[in-house]
C-alpha cells in the first residue's frame, strides 16, 4: 500500500510538470513560427511542406514500430517458451 502511495504521488507530480512544459513547448514553437511568417512570409510554404513529409514519414512509421514491438515480443515468449520445457 504505501508504495503505491509513493508511485501515485511520483507520478502526479511529474504529470503536471511534464503537461506544463509540453503546453509551455508548444505555445512557443506556434509563435516562433508566427514571428518567422510575419518577417519572412516566403518561408511558410516550405515549412508546412517539411511539416507534412514528417508528418507522412510518422504515419509509416507509427505502424511498423508497433508491428516489429509485437513481433519481438512474440519471439521472445516462443524462446523463453523453449528454454523452459528445455531445462
Amino acid at each position: 500500500m504505501n508504495r503505491f502511495t509513493f508511485d501515485t504521488r511520483t507520478l502526479d507530480e511529474l504529470l503536471s510538470f511534464s503537461l506544463y512544459e509540453t503546453i509551455r513547448d508548444s505555445l512557443e514553437c506556434i509563435f516562433i513560427f508566427g514571428l518567422i511568417a510575419i518577417v519572412n512570409p516566403i518561408t511558410i510554404l516550405p515549412t508546412l511542406l517539411i511539416f507534412g513529409l514528417l508528418w507522412m514519414i510518422r504515419q509509416y512509421y507509427l505502424p511498423t514500430s508497433r508491428a516489429l514491438k509485437r513481433v519481438d515480443a512474440i519471439s521472445k515468449i516462443i524462446i523463453t517458451t523453449l528454454k523452459h520445457h528445455t531445462i
